[in-house]
């Protein structure tokens, strides 16, 4: 009996201009998506570090608030900005001391990003209220990484 002939799909002339036109045209769309997720990955690693170092700098000054005795608590912070290095931005504490023995802290920050997106309500980075930068009129610039809390006077 004779072996069967095995067919031999594999030619010596290789691809067709149309097989790599069409193969081209499958993969070029799909690369073009995979390096726009990659860029948009790399921009939001970058934003997170950037959020980061902004909560980092907002809680080394509520450190520094709450090692500060309760009576200059007002007088040293209300209004007071802070910046920290590496971080295109400022930040401002706000003293709130309309309730007798407890203050009201309120602490953000806001930055440029290396595209020049500003992240906060602050859009000169001068940590003063200009214009319209006080979108939602509450007295004060905020930022997506402000936090606010009380401190109450014990003795």
């Amino acid at each position: 009996m004779r072996p069967k002939k095995i067919l031999n799909y594999h030619s010596s002339r290789g691809l067709t201009l149309a097989e790599l036109m069409v193969a081209a045209m499958i993969l070029l769309p799909l690369l073009t998506v995979v390096m726009q997720n990659f860029i948009t990955c790399m921009e939001m690693n970058v934003l997170a570090q950037q959020t980061s170092q902004a909560m980092w700098a907002e809680r080394t000054r509520m450190a520094a608030i709450e090692k500060t005795p309760f009576d200059q608590i007002y007088a040293t912070f209300d209004r007071q900005t802070f910046s920290v290095s590496g971080l295109n931005g400022i930040g401002v504490s706000y003293v709130d001391n309309t309730v007798p023995d407890l203050l009201t802290i309120y602490i953000s920050f806001s930055w440029k990003d290396r595209n020049g997106t500003i992240h906060g309500e602050d859009t000169n980075l001068n940590g003063q209220i200009n214009g319209t930068e006080d979108k939602n009129n509450n007295g004060r610039l905020d930022s997506p990484v402000g936090f606010a809390t009380v401190i109450y006077n014990k003795s």
